[in-house]
């Protein structure tokens, strides 16, 4: 994974934005960037719901600084990032779901769906000429659903 980023960073002209499953996936990358000495050229920074409403917006700010970006889905479509013009997408999101078995909820890593990887691609040239570094196959790809499922299909109601 950081290797990828590396190489997605020197491409890049300014921010990136890194699509993880979850915070243990962004504390892990975050620690591992920490000790990189290219990385230490950036501004890393975190993206997910648990963040107060402060470092949320250091994240979604401009800065003169490059940033890389460790975000949840949070940053598929709920929010604009300005600035970046790179996404490295791992291809995985972690949701809530409910187990008619148990009668919980359960939380669970799994793929995206194709809509949510178009949605994700769809960052990295919102606001400039931008690419998307997927780190799945096209193999893999054509196992993607469509479209996730809607919420009443995946939650106790």
């Amino acid at each position: 994974m950081i290797e990828k980023i590396r190489l997605a960073i020197l491409a890049g002209e300014r921010d990136t934005l890194v699509f993880l499953p979850g915070v243990y996936e962004i504390n892990q990358v975050h620690s591992a960037l920490l000790k990189e000495n290219w990385a230490r050229a950036f501004d890393i920074l975190p993206l997910h719901g648990r963040l107060d409403l402060k470092e949320q917006q250091r994240a979604l700010k401009s800065s003169d600084q490059r940033k890389i970006i460790l975000s949840t889905n949070v940053a598929e479509s709920s929010v604009t990032v300005d600035g970046l013009d790179t996404v490295v997408d791992s291809g995985l999101e972690r949701s809530t779901q409910f187990q008619m078995q148990s009668g919980f909820s359960k939380l669970a890593t799994h793929r995206i769906s194709l809509a949510s990887a178009t949605q994700r691609a769809g960052r990295a040239a919102r606001q400039f000429p931008g690419h998307c570094y997927k780190l799945w196959s096209l193999h893999d790809e054509k196992s993607f659903a469509g479209f996730n499922l809607p919420e009443v299909k995946t939650q106790d109601l």
